[in-house]
């Protein structure tokens, strides 16, 4: 997957996630730069920490996604599961 669509699918989860929010407690993160300083850089800089290339994701427990769902967008990884 190219940085495009990586930034684009970043971009969709977060217009989900800033929707979806308004109705349910989410986060306390309301605006779009947000979501990137204080969720996606986090799961970023995790997801580096931690070496998961290669490797299948599993997120238990995520509510709003996080770190599972930004960590997956901009690899195109399939195998990333999601335990609520």
């Amino acid at each position: 997957m190219g940085f495009p669509q990586a930034v684009e699918n970043l971009v969709h989860f977060s217009d989900l996630l800033l929707e979806k929010n308004k109705v349910m407690n989410l986060t306390a993160v309301t605006e779009p730069m947000e979501v990137v300083t204080r969720h996606f850089l986090d799961c970023a800089a995790a997801g580096a920490m931690l070496g998961l290339e290669g490797r299948t994701l599993v997120d238990v427990g995520c509510g709003a996604g996080f770190p599972g769902m930004p960590l997956r967008c901009p690899s195109g990884r399939r195998r990333a599961w999601r335990a609520a």
